[in-house]
């Protein structure tokens, strides 16, 4: 079921109705655009989007990503040294880079100079009073501990509504603030709702069906419109048994309902985790896995319905026998944890009627990626190289001195376990980067160790070309 709001234009004070997603619409009284809070980034295609951008963006970053991933380690490093100047220069340039990296965070996408310098010097404002001003600090780091709180509670919704009271404080703290702008942008009830809204989209799976659309309603103000459901397919209407069962009657059409935050959250983040597999048993195994996440982070398992939803939305064309066969593997796996093997096991007899579609061309797999050639140039300023570097120093605070060149290696081999690639070359100028007094002798014994495990041809070429290199 769809929802919408009410937001007010910024000219004229007029009401404008729209949908719960939008992001940009025009006042019917003055013409105005109207900038809606930036939730819907964070959820559905919105969220499958941020998603695979953020993993292309850890093996293909452009110049501007890779100073960004800089900026936030500058900041944290300003943090722990009570640098307040330098994190206010880094926060002002990493605010900037958001706002030309992704300008569909920034209202109004960035397009009206006003606006944008209005967002950009209250963003930084607040990033740095949230870390250097005790009674700003105090009310946002309330604002993180009802946030981890939520997905776990028993009472997700009243601890949504303890949220949104934190949100308003934060900003209300902002405002009180002599050193911060005027106002804050979009006003305290709108930017408050989209911290709650951008906090909660995210994690829409994790709470179960149907609690983000009861957050959504009877805490964010959203309403409930309209109780006929069409087939996008054929326009026929359709009951709610055929809802459930995820297809059209009349032209076999699959259904995809807004009915539930929860499964368009599921499929978003399906998007990036199929993309790295490369065979049907690892993909079944993963599709059965997945609805079965928030057992991991609350305890709280998905209605057998519910998840034979999911799949036949994930994978509905997949053979019946690897279905099974990946059911029967995962409750032996997970035989320590008797609720989750139990409810798999549920599944796996509900999966005795499962008849596959016709397997779309767009799902064939991929072939898996080869080892590129190095890029030109000096392969010290490549952007993945200096983005991987400044990411490497987080990695490097709980990094063990023994295993630091297996450390290093683990890191320039991620991208192959997101389905791409890079050269060997960029590898080993990441290491003299992040590393440069590094033991060759050491990271040879590492390459030793993590030659048998790899999983395809291009693995091994790449830590072969990586011993040569070095």
């Amino acid at each position: 079921m769809a929802l919408k709001r009410q937001v007010k234009c910024p000219q004229c004070g007029a009401p404008k109705e729209t949908l719960k997603d939008s992001v940009l619409v025009v006042c019917d009284y003055c013409g105005s655009f109207i900038s809606v809070e930036s939730g819907s980034f964070f959820r559905g295609d919105g969220y499958a989007t941020l998603q695979e951008k953020q993993m292309r963006r850890l093996v293909e970053p452009s110049a501007a990503d890779a100073r960004k991933t800089q900026m936030q380690m500058k900041m944290e490093e300003c943090r722990k040294e009570s640098d307040r100047e330098g994190f206010r220069l880094a926060a002002e340039e990493y605010t900037a880079l958001l706002a030309a990296t992704d300008p569909e965070l920034v209202p109004g996408g960035g397009g009206n100079p006003s606006e944008l310098r209005e967002w950009a010097s209250s963003t930084a404002k607040a990033q740095e009073l949230m870390q250097f001003d005790p009674e700003v600090s105090q009310v946002y780091d309330e604002y993180r501990d009802l946030l981890q709180e939520l997905h776990s509670s028993d009472e997700p919704v009243e601890k949504a509504r303890e949220l949104l009271d934190c949100a308003k404080r934060c900003y209300r703290a902002l405002i009180d603030h002599p050193d911060y702008p005027s106002e804050v942008y979009g006003g305290v009830e709108k930017m408050a709702r989209s911290m709650v809204r951008s906090a909660v989209a995210p994690m829409e799976a994790l709470l179960g069906r149907g609690v983000a659309h009861r957050i959504y309603v009877e805490v964010l103000g959203d309403k409930e419109q309209g109780d006929e459901i069409v087939c996008d397919n054929c326009g026929a209407t359709m009951s709610e048994e055929d809802i459930k069962a995820g297809r059209c009657p009349y032209c076999d059409g699959a259904m995809v309902v807004d009915e539930d935050p929860w499964l368009d959250n599921l499929m978003a983040t399906w998007k990036g985790v199929s993309s790295m597999m490369r065979d049907d048993e690892s993909l079944a195994s993963a599709a059965i896995s997945h609805p079965m996440g928030s057992y991991w982070s609350n305890r709280k398992l998905p209605e057998v319905e519910d998840a034979l939803r999911f799949l036949r939305r994930a994978v509905g064309w997949m053979p019946q026998d690897v279905m099974k066969r990946q059911v029967a593997n995962l409750v032996t796996a997970y035989a320590e944890e008797p609720d989750l093997a139990a409810r798999i096991s549920e599944l796996g007899d509900r999966l005795e009627d499962w008849e596959p579609t016709e397997r779309p061309e767009a799902e064939t797999g991929e072939e898996a990626p080869g080892v590129p050639e190095a890029p030109e140039g000096d392969l010290s300023e490549d952007p993945w190289v200096i983005q991987t570097a400044a990411m490497w120093e987080n990695v490097r605070e709980s990094m063990d001195e023994s295993n630091l060149e297996m450390g290093l290696l683990s890191q320039a081999m991620t991208p192959f376990y997101m389905g791409k690639s890079v050269s060997a070359e960029q590898a080993v100028a990441f290491f003299e980067k992040a590393e440069p007094d590094y033991s060759r002798r050491e990271m040879k014994k590492a390459l030793g160790l993590m030659k048998p495990g790899a999983q395809s041809d291009a693995q091994k070429e790449f830590l072969d070309r990586i011993g040569k290199l070095i």
